[in-house]
């Protein structure tokens, strides 16, 4: 009766060693998703100038078939690496997000219509679940890529064949019980599980499970991030996952988001027009790193834009005082002697309806939280498309 509110009794060791356990299991991998994110920053620049000149250079009509294929090679190389380091930064949860409302059963549904073309079929795919909504609030894309990854492990664990199973239920906690997951709030959960019958997970792997570039498959056959992007993604979400194993009877992994009430159908992307152009309107881009900021100019120039550039915060608002006039600002927002955030403060301060592109190679902690603190009409995520970023500039320039 001393005990009130959510304070959990422990009845056991057990209970205690196991919270242990996982604690310093998240400091570590708290420790190795700071070192992703700082790797993923610089990389993304590295990226962006590469993908974005091979873009570029495909358009000349000069440039021979071998030419034109092997700039096409770069391109794709370039997006591979793009996507490896999009798992890092999801896994260190500095991946830009973009949740909305979401129902999770016509979600599944449409999931598994793709799946089903993408594992072999001596694998037979369930769906289980009840009638009604799932609704949460969740970015479609990664949440795509969490049940994705799992079913891609469930196939690898059933050479010979087996069932993969897709579940949904509702699940509520109520307070002082002990929670599925340390650190779970009472209240209303949705559970996705991915159960395969395979071979099961050895007791000697569970530890090292959801680490970066831990992997049992062969060299050449896994970076070991599918996993570790699942648990970022799941964790951005303000989730949590656990996973029920015994070898050679198979797998569960149970992924339970906050139930949100709201949910819609899932929006489906708009086709963008082919390099929309602009009418001379003049663009100041801030960007520290120097082949990035050649490449915004160079594609802008020839969308049709007058381009203004700086190389930081400070410089950039020389720049913007001798200027006639600026329509638009797209800036980076991590660069030295002043940032993006510091920059829009003081240039919104003289402008209010200054129009701001934010230009991230990753969205840190801070970044997200200090952005709502200032007028941003979009945000581009390195390393960006050409065509992605000829839109999103027209749209923005187009909005009056």
């Amino acid at each position: 009766g001393a005990f009130a509110g959510s304070l959990v009794v422990f009845t056991d060791m057990s209970d205690l060693e196991r919270l242990q356990a996982q604690l310093l299991q998240a400091q570590k991998m708290e420790a190795i998703g700071v070192l992703a994110g700082g790797i993923a920053h610089d990389f993304n620049n590295i990226l962006t100038s590469m993908i974005g000149f091979a873009q570029m250079l495909q358009v000349y009509e000069e440039l021979s078939p071998a030419a034109q294929a092997g700039l096409a090679s770069i391109e794709r190389e370039g997006q591979r690496a793009a996507h490896l380091i999009r798992q890092m930064l999801d896994f260190s949860r500095r991946s830009a997000s973009a949740p909305q409302s979401l129902d999770l059963a016509p979600f599944l549904k449409e999931l598994v219509k793709f799946l089903e073309r993408a594992i072999p079929e001596h694998i037979r795919i369930t769906l289980d679940l009840a009638p009604g909504e799932y609704p949460v609030h969740a970015d479609p894309i990664q949440l795509q890529q969490v049940v994705t990854n799992l079913a891609v492990n469930a196939r690898d664990a059933m050479p010979t064949g087996g069932e993969l199973r897709l579940g949904l239920a509702r699940f509520t906690l109520p307070p002082a019980t002990l929670a599925p997951c340390p650190g779970m709030a009472p209240g209303e959960w949705v559970v996705l599980a991915v159960t395969d019958t395979g071979t099961g997970i050895p007791a000697d792997v569970l530890p090292h499970l959801y680490e970066p570039f831990f992997t049992t498959k062969e060299v050449g056959q896994g970076t070991g991030l599918g996993l570790a992007q699942v648990y970022g993604i799941v964790q951005q979400h303000a989730g949590f996952i656990d996973v029920e194993t015994a070898v050679g009877r198979g797998t569960t992994f149970r992924v339970y988001l906050p139930r949100h009430e709201g949910a819609g159908a899932p929006t489906t992307p708009t086709q963008t027009t082919p390099l929309p152009q602009g009418q001379g309107q003049t663009i100041l881009l801030v960007e520290d790193e120097e082949t990035v900021r050649q490449l915004g100019q160079r594609v802008l120039e020839s969308l049709g834009y007058q381009v203004l550039t700086a190389p930081n915060g400070r410089a950039a608002l020389a720049v913007y005082r001798s200027a006639a006039r600026v329509d638009l600002l797209i800036t980076d927002l991590v660069m030295p002697e002043m940032g993006g955030i510091e920059l829009l403060r003081q240039l919104q301060a003289v402008d209010p309806a200054l129009k701001v592109l934010a230009l991230t190679g990753y969205m840190a902690d801070g970044a997200i939280s200090d952005l709502a603190g200032v007028a941003v009409q979009g945000v581009i995520q390195k390393p960006f498309d050409l065509a992605t970023l000829a839109e999103i500039v027209h749209r923005v320039l187009a909005a009056g």
